[in-house]
């Protein structure tokens, strides 16, 4: 215990410590600049995937999820990440539905031979 309390007096450890907190300081600010550049650019991403989407339309879809999301005026990177977000929160059940039905049907493609086998040896 006083090994301990005479190293918090000494000069250098003082030193290291404020470095210490300095270092902390800069990779947190440093941190918080990469999200928002991060944010930003998923914002801008999905604009432009927005301004380019065709499958929608070529589905006969009338609305493009990519859209209703850039609509929101809550998008924006300004706000808080709890309301950019474009799907509800994270706590209540997901539910898909398109524009034309609540489920889409498919078509199921054939396998070839070898695609139903594992590979793995027993």
């Amino acid at each position: 215990m006083f090994a301990h309390f005479s190293q918090a007096k000494q000069p250098i450890a003082v030193l290291l410590r404020e470095q210490n907190a300095r270092a902390i300081c800069h990779v947190t600010t440093a941190r918080h600049n990469i999200q928002t550049d991060m944010v930003n650019f998923t914002d801008k991403l999905m604009a432009t995937l927005a301004s380019n989407c065709t499958c929608c339309a070529a589905r006969g879809f009338s609305d493009c999820p990519l859209r209703m999301c850039n609509a929101n005026p809550a998008s924006k990177a300004t706000t808080a990440p709890e309301e950019a977000a474009c799907p509800p929160s994270a706590n209540l059940p997901t539910i898909y539905r398109t524009p034309v039905s609540t489920k889409i049907h498919g078509v199921r493609l054939e396998l070839s031979e070898s695609e139903g086998e594992s590979f793995l040896k027993d």
